[in-house]
């Protein structure tokens, strides 16, 4: 079977900056969004904003896999830091992800998705291991210095930015106040960061067999600064991180 990767953003800049490395692109409209088909870094691939949110993100991904027969789905965005060691600037790598909103109680214990037994979805160890490897061929020093600018990180007040491979909560809900910070840190202690659709795409993903993987780079604390340039840390950060990390994993593991 012919490999065909799908791509999804969460950022709607970020689909951007990738759209216009496409080669032979075709804009495909469907369920009000904009599929973008070509070749991307020489590969066959479908790009696409995930939209916002756990409805949204299924949705989407639903389309990847039935209308366009993608092989794979890489997912790339921006998330709050939850862990103290986690900080903006890092990128995480998901090993798996749980909806931390979902809660069935007293039917089904919490966290758990409904007819799976399952509260957080696994991502298969050979999609992490490419992640793991992708992330630290970005960070390395000498390729981080080609495509980073150092006043754009002192911007930031990123210095050394790291590699977290853990567990990613989702859920729909915008995470900003250090209280809501604080109570996902007591009821979930292992997660790394926060955002609104990974664990829906995952559930997905795990549906119909196809292998996921998930990057999302630190834009803040996911406390009351959170908003803070917000703006400016996609067009300087999170844009060039997201170009080159696709960039990389493609040539690494799909050349």
């Amino acid at each position: 079977m012919n490999e065909k990767i799908g791509i999804l953003g969460a950022i709607p800049e970020e689909v951007g900056i990738l759209k216009d490395y496409m080669d032979e692109i075709e804009e495909v409209n469907l369920g009000g969004r904009a599929f973008y088909t070509g070749k991307l870094f020489g590969k066959d691939s479908v790009l696409v904003f995930s939209r916002w949110g756990k409805v949204a993100a299924a949705s989407t991904t639903a389309a990847l896999i039935l209308h366009f027969g993608v092989t794979e789905i890489v997912f790339c965005g921006v998330a709050g830091g939850i862990h103290p060691d986690v900080k903006r600037g890092d990128i995480v790598v998901g090993n798996s992800l749980i909806q931390h909103d979902l809660d069935p109680r007293p039917i089904m214990p919490r966290w758990e998705i409904p007819l799976t037994g399952i509260q957080k979805i696994p991502v298969k160890p050979e999609a992490i291991n490419r992640c793991i490897v992708t992330v630290e061929h970005l960070l390395n020093a000498q390729h981080y210095s080609q495509f980073m600018q150092q006043n754009e990180l002192e911007q930031f007040g990123i210095t050394t930015p790291k590699l977290h491979c853990g567990l990613i909560a989702s859920g729909d809900q915008f995470i900003y106040k250090r209280e809501q910070n604080e109570a996902l840190v007591k009821d979930i202690p292992d997660v790394l960061c926060v955002e609104m659709e990974g664990a829906a795409v995952a559930q997905v993903c795990m549906d119909y067999g196809i292998t996921f993987s998930i990057f999302r780079t630190i834009s803040d604390r996911a406390d009351e600064d959170a908003h803070i340039d917000f703006p400016e840390f996609i067009r300087h950060i999170s844009g060039k991180y997201t170009l080159e990390l696709l960039k990389t994993w493609f040539n690494l593991h799909h050349s």
